[in-house]
């Protein structure tokens, strides 16, 4: 997955060079019918989405899910997997800055598209940086060829406010737009009624992680959620924005063979399996391997719950390396390494869903309807496991281990009285969160954590024993701002660390979380 993004890097600044460089007569060249005058937008909207996908070498999706306590990580002591976080890299933003040049490759025919699909991509990535530090630069952003090469950093309140109307705008620039967006390498195949729905599902998500700040009479954040909610979004997980790998070089998944060895180091927690057996979820015969242990030396069969053994994510790590040299606990399923990938998505319907069932639940949209999205939620999961794994490997016996979940199976699984929905808020708030935890696995980056940190749901495991945050009764809530910025940037960085904490600390809340 790097050297694609490399590669695209490097043949987009070679296009952007050949477009930009000064031959001393710029008459002539722009005479020259063989001279390349300017980068095509296709490109661009590739490395855009290329952006979008969890690097296999970094291994972003790999730290996200130890920091989330799905797993933990046997090769070497990872900081993450015991709460150390450190800086946040800004890199994005150069990257985020073609957004402008793509717009100057536009005809008025084509400029409605690519400004919906800019501003999604600015507000998708711009996001999930606030939502991890605070303030940020945006007002002031993505202007360096303007010469503004020290932004200020805006309030996360004023960010957060800008992405809204951001979000509004590609709504609106959507609903105008006749043409389709090409250089698209999602499945959504450049349809731009499927990317206006996406863009309304990024602004939900934003709303909900706003949920702490529902009194605040300036953003009205319930009378803005039912809005966007009744606008056009996802029917089904076809409209996923995702990613489908292929049998190529450099186009497998993340844990595939090809990219490395990474899937034997993963040993799926305690909390993750134990709450499958809870709900008696058939996903995790999908999502892991029995344990070995178990499957040789006890006998049990791979369809036996108890052949899935989970490590406490919280452990000593000097005590991991034993549990997985014997075998007692189980690793992810083969189906991630041996198979080309399961589609990646980055916003999907389940998750919609859940959202949905949570905002009904705080009676932002209709109170009744908070069961319904959330076993809509629930289905759309279990279906898009199901269904990936069918594209991956025609035989599919080995993969859900006896456990197929069969419509039958999820129609039945739905009228289980564990699933059910009390009419307790914390009740119904910890199922809600739970059951998208589970679906969130190997999919959404980054939600499970935003999610623990403003509902504290699901609960993970704390032990101040081994906890390397230096506060050892909780989580850090955020990362550090780069260190780049204090070079780059001091001035501005130092005025947005004194306006909203005592010090750059990952224990610092940040505005969104109070």
């Amino acid at each position: 997955m790097k050297t694609i993004k490399n590669y695209l890097r490097l043949l987009l600044a070679v296009a952007i060079l050949f477009s930009t460089s000064c031959t001393g007569n710029f008459d002539e060249m722009n005479d020259n019918p063989n001279a390349t005058t300017q980068v095509p937008t296709s490109l661009i909207v590739t490395q855009m989405l290329n952006f979008m996908k969890p690097g296999a070498q970094t291994g972003d999706l790999g730290k996200e899910h130890l920091l989330a306590k799905y797993m933990s990580w046997v090769e070497n002591m990872q900081d993450v997997q015991y709460n150390r976080l450190g800086e946040r890299s800004f890199e994005i933003y150069p990257d985020l800055a073609n957004i402008e040049k793509m717009i100057g490759t536009t005809t008025e025919a084509s400029y409605d598209t690519y400004m919906g699909f800019g501003l999604f991509i600015k507000t998708f990535h711009l996001f999930y940086l606030s939502a991890l530090v605070g303030d940020i630069p945006y007002s002031e952003a993505l202007q360096g060829e303007q010469g503004l090469l020290k932004p200020k950093y805006d309030t996360q309140k004023e960010v957060m406010k800008q992405i809204i109307a951001d979000l509004d705008a590609a709504y609106d620039h959507f609903n105008k737009a006749t043409l389709s967006i090409s250089g698209d390498i999602t499945d959504l195949n450049g349809s731009i009624d499927k990317w206006k729905r996406i863009a309304n599902l990024l602004e939900l998500r934003v709303l909900i992680n706003l949920s702490k700040k529902v009194s605040d009479t300036d953003l009205n954040i319930k009378a803005k959620f039912a809005e966007v909610a009744a606008r056009p979004l996802l029917e089904s997980n076809d409209d996923n924005l995702k990613l489908t790998f292929k049998d190529a070089s450099g186009m497998f998944s993340t844990w595939n063979v090809q990219n490395g060895f990474y899937l034997d180091y993963q040993l799926l927690s305690d909390k993750f399996i134990d709450m499958m057996k809870t709900y008696d979820d058939y996903r995790l015969f999908y999502y892991a391997e029995p344990s070995k242990y178990e499957s040789k030396t006890n006998g049990k069969e791979a369809n036996d719950w108890n052949a899935y053994i989970g490590v406490s994510p919280a452990l000593q790590y000097a005590g991991l390396t034993p549990i997985a040299s014997e075998g007692k606990a189980s690793g992810m399923n083969l189906r991630y390494k041996d198979a080309v990938g399961e589609p990646w998505s980055r916003l999907g319907y389940a998750q919609q869903c859940f959202i949905l069932a949570e905002g009904a639940l705080r009676e932002w949209i209709s109170a009744d309807l908070a069961s319904d999205y959330y076993k809509k939620g629930i289905e759309a999961g279990m279906k898009y496991t199901r269904d990936a794994t069918a594209i991956i490997n025609d035989d599919i016996k080995n993969f859900h281990h006896g456990r197929e979940m069969t419509d039958v199976y999820i129609t039945d699984h739905l009228t289980k009285l564990a699933i059910q929905l009390t009419g307790d808020f914390d009740s119904d708030l910890q199922k809600i969160m739970e059951h998208k935890y589970i679906g969130n696995f190997m999919q959404f980056l980054g939600d499970s954590y935003l999610d623990y940190r403003r509902t504290g749901y699901p609960e993970l495991p704390i032990n101040p024993s081994t906890n390397m945050n230096t506060m050892t009764d909780r989580l850090p809530v955020r990362y550090l701002y780069p260190q780049k910025e204090r070079t780059a940037n001091l001035a501005n960085l130092e005025e947005a660390i004194n306006r909203q904490y005592s010090n750059d600390d990952v224990n610092e809340v940040m505005w969104i979380l109070k």
